[in-house]
């Protein structure tokens, strides 16, 4: 009985050993599980993304919040994989179950079964991984896409803006630049306009005269060409006579600059005759 007691303690602790290394195998399966549903979750709502923006061209509220949750789904996905990486690394490690759970006299099982789990395990995380950065990329395209989408229905939101200092930007040509849509709060407008230089200045006469008519109308809101926003009311009348005074000096110099450029042929035909004579 004396000699038979040291048996009896390696066999508590050999089977101590496996449950504690079945347990481990059945945190990392159910790990696994999590992330397989993540990614999955994670697919769904990409498609789903891609397919409102092909088929509508309006963004809401929920559609915010819908790309928010994927953002948040990604980052739970790389989260779960690093999870999933230690758990299989330690099981790897410390798993000695054999394929038939056998238990030898020395309290060592066989690690073979438990290897080739982790090697899968190992495996699928390494595709989820590529998933999940498939994910992202479509994802930042569709961020590109919305915020576009964005910036033309909500504009420059309720907080007012300068009509004054708009009417300067237009006058001293800044336009071209797309300042006037980063200061009417369409910073990615802006600046694809500013790239293309006005749209090829094809965009920048569009805004240019809605800026001007909007200016001598004295209105208070704006809603032309996809610039949206409301201005203060104590500048409305300051802003009409600038933009009346900024447009007479206009008209005046193209003017001036005409009449100049007609009479100086004429000039140089004079003289001939003067000489002449």
């Amino acid at each position: 009985a004396v000699a038979a007691t040291p048996n009896n303690k390696s066999i508590h602790s050999a089977a101590w050993a496996l449950s504690q290394t079945h347990l481990q195998a059945l945190e990392a399966m159910l790990s696994s599980l999590r992330l397989a549903l993540l990614a999955a979750e994670v697919l769904l709502a990409t498609t789903s993304d891609s397919s409102y923006c092909s088929s509508s061209g309006a963004v809401s509220e929920e559609d915010v919040e819908q790309l928010e949750a994927s953002e948040i789904g990604v980052q739970e996905v790389s989260l779960l994989q690093h999870e999933m990486k230690v758990s299989a690394v330690t099981v790897g490690a410390t798993g000695n179950v054999g394929t038939d759970g056998n238990v030898g006299a020395t309290g060592n099982i066989d690690n073979s079964n438990i290897t080739q789990y982790a090697r899968e395990q190992l495996a699928s995380v390494v595709m989820l991984e590529a998933v999940s950065n498939r994910s992202r990329s479509d994802s930042g395209s569709l961020d590109a896409i919305k915020l576009l989408q964005y910036e033309l229905e909500v504009g420059a939101g309720p907080s007012p803006r300068s009509k004054v200092a708009l009417v300067l930007l237009e006058l001293f040509g800044l336009g071209l630049c797309g300042v006037d849509r980063c200061y009417m709060g369409q910073c990615a407008l802006g600046l694809l306009k500013g790239i293309t230089v006005g749209g090829f200045t094809v965009w920048f006469i569009f805004d240019y005269l809605a800026v001007m008519i909007t200016a001598l109308s004295g209105s208070e809101y704006m809603n032309a060409f996809g610039m949206k926003g409301s201005f203060i009311t104590n500048e409305l009348a300051f802003a009409f006579w600038l933009t009346l005074i900024g447009l007479s000096c206009k008209c005046f110099g193209a003017t001036f600059q005409a009449v100049s450029q007609v009479s100086k042929p004429q000039a140089a035909t004079s003289e001939p005759k003067s000489s002449a004579q």
